[in-house]
C-alpha cells in the first residue's frame, strides 16, 4: 500500500493490485477453461440425451447445433465480461474539478478507517471544495465524482462515469455463471445415469492426459469444482445484482415522490 498522500490510483490496473482483483482474474480463467475445455465436451457425446430429446433434421444432428449455440454464447458472454471489466477498471472516475485545480495535497493527513476525509464539501487531502456526490476513496486515495463504492474485485471505484458498465458486467457474469452451472450439472448427470456413464468415462479419457491416474475420480473432482465455483459466483453476483436493482428502484420512487412536492 502507498505510504504518502502524493500517491493515488489512476485506474484499476495501476499497482498495487488488490488480492481480490487477482483472485477474480484467476477464477475467470478457471471458469473459461472449465467451460470450453471440460463441460462443453459432454454435450456432443451424450447420445442418450440426443436420442431422447433431439431428432435428425436434414442429416445434421441437432446436438451439434446445440453445442455450437453453447459455444457461441460462451464466447459472447466471456467477451462481454472481459470488455466491461476492463472498461470499468480503466474509466477515469476522479472528480474533474479537483484534478483540474491540481492543488498541492496535504501530506500530513493520516487516513483512518471510519473517519471521513471529505467534510462539509471540503476534502482534507486534495484541499479542494467538492460536490455533494463526491467522496475521497481511501483505497484509490483520490476524490471520486458520483461515488458509489470501491470494488476490490475490479481494483477501482464504481461511480457515475462507469456505473452502467458495471451493471452490465454484473448481469453478464450472472448469466455466464448460470450457463456454466447448467453445463457442469449436465456433465456430471451423465456419470450418474446408467445408460450414459460409459460415454462420460470415454469423454474423460479423451479430455484428460493418458498419464492421469484414476481418470474418473479426477474428472468428477473437476466437475464438482466447477459446480461449486459456478454456484458461489452465481449466488454472490445474483445478490449484488438484486441489491442494485432494489437501489435503482428506491431512487426512482424517491425522485417521483420529490417531483410531487
Amino acid at each position: 500500500m502507498y505510504t504518502t498522500n502524493a500517491w493515488y490510483r489512476t485506474h484499476g490496473y495501476h499497482p498495487p493490485f488488490d488480492t481480490w482483483f487477482v483472485l477474480m482474474w484467476v477464477t475467470f480463467l478457471i471458469m473459461v477453461t472449465g467451460y470450453f475445455g471440460f463441460s462443453l465436451k459432454f454435450i456432443e457425446e451424450d447420445r442418450y440425451y440426443t436420442k431422447e430429446f433431439f431428432i435428425e433434421d436434414g442429416g445434421i444432428n441437432n446436438v451439434h447445433r446445440q453445442k455450437s449455440t453453447w459455444s457461441f454464447l460462451g464466447i459472447l458472454f466471456s467477451s462481454i465480461i472481459i470488455f466491461t471489466c476492463m472498461k470499468v477498471s480503466l474509466t477515469d472516475t476522479s472528480d474533474k474539478r479537483v484534478m483540474k485545480e491540481s492543488k498541492e495535497r496535504d501530506m500530513s493527513y493520516a487516513m483512518v478507517k471510519g473517519i471521513p476525509v471529505v467534510v462539509d464539501g471540503w476534502c482534507s487531502i486534495c484541499k479542494s471544495n467538492v460536490g455533494s456526490g463526491t467522496r475521497h476513496c481511501k483505497f484509490c486515495n483520490k476524490c471520486i465524482q458520483g461515488y458509489d463504492h470501491h470494488c476490490r474485485w475490479l481494483n477501482c471505484c464504481v461511480a457515475e462515469s462507469n456505473y452502467r458498465t458495471f451493471i452490465l458486467f454484473v448481469i453478464s457474469t450472472f448469466i455466464a455463471s448460470t450457463m456454466s452451472l447448467w453445463l457442469a450439472i449436465n456433465a456430471i448427470g451423465m456419470y450418474f445415469n446408467s445408460e450414459s456413464k460409459y460415454n462420460y468415462e470415454l469423454i474423460l479419457h479423451n479430455i484428460l492426459p493418458s498419464s492421469t491416474l484414476n481418470t474418473v475420480f479426477f474428472g468428477l473432482f473437476i466437475n464438482i469444482l466447477l459446480i461449486l465455483l459456478s454456484s458461489i459466483i452465481m449466488a454472490f453476483v445474483g445478490h449484488l445484482l438484486f441489491f442494485h436493482i432494489r437501489l435503482c428502484k428506491y431512487y426512482k420512487i424517491y425522485f417521483i415522490f420529490m417531483n410531487y412536492l
